[in-house]
C-alpha cells in the first residue's frame, strides 16, 4: 500500500514536470466542451500557467530512501544477544517440559496401588512397599529439581 502511494505521488510529480516543460493549453470546442492538451487545437486555446510542484520535504525523501533500501544487518553483538535469548528460551521450555513430565509421573506413582519394575533379566516384578516409597520420594526430588518453587 505504501509503495502504491509513493509510486502514485512520483507519477504525479513527473507528469506535472513534463506538463510544465511542454506547456499545457486549454480550449473550448464548438460544442462547448473544455479540452486540455500540449498542442493548441484552435485559435481559442490559451496556455495555462501551471506552478511548479512543491519541493520535496527532506524528511519525506529520507523516509522514502530508507524504505527502498534493504534492512541493515544486525551488528554481531546484537546477533549474539538474540542467540543467547533464544537459547535461554529453549532451555526454559525444556525445563518446563521436564517439570510437567515429573509431576505427571509422581501423580501416577502416588495413585497406583502397586508398582512394577523391570528386573535385570527383563522380567516385570512387583515393588515392595519400601521400594515403592523410595521411588515416589526420588520422583518428588526430581519434581523439586525441575519445577521452580
Amino acid at each position: 500500500m505504501k509503495y502504491s502511494l509513493i509510486a502514485a505521488s512520483l507519477m504525479i510529480l513527473v507528469c506535472g514536470a513534463v506538463a510544465q516543460a511542454a506547456g499545457v493549453y486549454k480550449w473550448v470546442d464548438a460544442q462547448g466542451r473544455v479540452h486540455y492538451g500540449d498542442q493548441p487545437q484552435n485559435s481559442t486555446a490559451r496556455p495555462l500557467d501551471i506552478p511548479p510542484p512543491p519541493p520535496v520535504d527532506e524528511a519525506l525523501r529520507q523516509r522514502r530512501e530508507a524504505m527502498s533500501k534493504p534492512p541493515k544487518a544486525k551488528p554481531e553483538a546484537q546477533k549474539k544477544q538474540d542467540d543467547t535469548i533464544s537459547n535461554a528460551k529453549e532451555a526454559q521450555e525444556q525445563i518446563t517440559q521436564r517439570c510437567t513430565q515429573m509431576k505427571e509421573r509422581l501423580s501416577k506413582y502416588e495413585a497406583a496401588a502397586m508398582l512394577t519394575d523391570a528386573g535385570n533379566d527383563g522380567e516385570r516384578r512387583l515393588l515392595n512397599e519400601d521400594e515403592r516409597k523410595k521411588l515416589i520420594e526420588d520422583t518428588r526430588g526430581e519434581v523439586g529439581k525441575w519445577c521452580a518453587p
